[in-house]
C-alpha cells in the first residue's frame, strides 16, 4: 500500500497549502470586490464561483 502511505504523508502539506491559498484568495477577493464597488457602483458585480 505505497499509495496510501504517500497520501497520508502528503495530506498535511496539502491541507496547509490549501489553507494558505484560500486565505490569500479571500483577501484578494475582498480587495477586488472593494475596488470594483468603489470604481463602478452602478453595475452589479458578477457572481464569482467559489
Amino acid at each position: 500500500m505505497g499509495i496510501v502511505d504517500s497520501v497520508s504523508e502528503t495530506l498535511p502539506a496539502l491541507q496547509q497549502l490549501h489553507h494558505h491559498i484560500s486565505r490569500q484568495s479571500r483577501r484578494h477577493l475582498a480587495t477586488t470586490l472593494a475596488a470594483h464597488s468603489v470604481h463602478d457602483q452602478k453595475q452589479p458585480i458578477p457572481a464569482i464561483g467559489i
